[in-house]
């Protein structure tokens, strides 16, 4: 199974990757170029991105910025150091001057610092308007990309699945649109023709499904073994494409209750547990200890679920 990696311009796998090396702000007494109006719009195409609904609650780094500052701005210097931005420009008067009428973000009074103007949304629902994509053609830009796909719809993020060890695009992506009706159109469609390759498309909730019931290994009508009840614990709570091994969960886990297997694809929100006796899966089910700072929900699984887990 491929490694999940979301695309999100701040974190090191991506093609648009930020990196988090020492800010200092430049004071050039260099004759400084004025910005294309085409580059102008890109900056501010880039910056507002970093900012919205689609990608800042899943900015972990731009958000631990935001809490340095008790009214949550964050340097301008700092956005200079992120790659997308980076190959436009580095320099906080041309960016100054592109968001001077932004909708999305503000910056503060001496405009050294930036902070979205509206707080984040209580419910986002970004998964009902993104869907999943095969057969991607591994060699296309991001920009290439967006291109594309902005002929089904408003384009929100472009978040690419890339192989945990090479970095490199997997030809899996999932494509966040403007609205879950442009989503479901184009879900609809099933395949895509670019170039000699015919892409693959479906919503990112049928994507979830397949894996879930890849996961638990659904079958017609199969036969039941006989079983020991009540040893499995569903676990969830994990953000999606994260990083994480079967292994680390399973080592957690076993500082919880006699842990003794974990079935769990990297980049899931979610896994099953296999515990030694009934009694373990119901001291697993009560724990509040967080993973890694995460606070993770779980439930012993019962019935038809526990049975069709068996059977596979």
């Amino acid at each position: 199974d491929e490694q999940v990696k979301e695309t999100n311009d701040n974190v090191p796998q991506e093609e648009n990757t930020s990196s988090a090396s020492p800010v200092v702000e430049k004071d050039d007494t260099e004759t400084k170029k004025e910005l294309s109006a085409k580059d102008a719009a890109k900056v501010k195409k880039q910056i507002e991105f970093y900012f919205s609904d689609s990608n800042y609650p899943k900015d972990k780094f731009l958000q631990e910025t935001a809490k340095q500052h008790k009214e949550g701005f964050i340097p301008l210097s700092v956005l200079t150091t992120f790659n997308r931005l980076k190959e436009i420009t580095t320099d906080l008067d041309q960016i100054r001057n592109a968001l001077a009428d932004s909708t999305v973000v503000m910056l503060n009074d001496d405009q050294t610092m930036i902070k979205r103007k509206n707080p984040i949304p209580e419910k986002l629902n970004t998964d009902e308007r993104t869907v999943h994509v095969r057969a991607v053609p591994k060699e296309k830009t991001l920009d290439e990309l967006e291109t594309f796909f902005a002929q089904f719809g408003q384009v929100n993020a472009i978040r690419q699945v890339k192989d945990k060890k090479t970095k490199k695009p997997t030809g899996y992506l999932f494509l966040e649109l403007g609205s879950k009706e442009e989503a479901e159109k184009l879900a609809e469609m099933k395949t895509l023709a670019w170039d000699d390759s015919s892409l693959q498309v479906e919503t990112k909730d049928a994507y979830l499904k397949g894996r879930k019931e890849k996961l638990l290994g659904k079958r017609n009508e199969p036969e039941i073994p006989s079983f020991e009840p009540s040893l499995l614990v569903r676990f969830t709570g994990l953000e999606e494409n994260n990083s994480f091994s079967a292994m680390d969960l399973k080592n957690f886990f076993k500082e919880q209750a006699d842990a003794q297997y974990v079935e769990f694809i990297t980049g899931d929100s979610e896994g099953i547990c296999r515990c030694s006796s009934a009694e373990e899966a119901t001291k697993l089910a009560a724990s509040t200890t967080p993973f890694k700072d995460i606070t993770l929900s779980y439930n012993v699984i019962e019935g038809e679920p526990e049975k069709m887990y068996w059977a596979r």
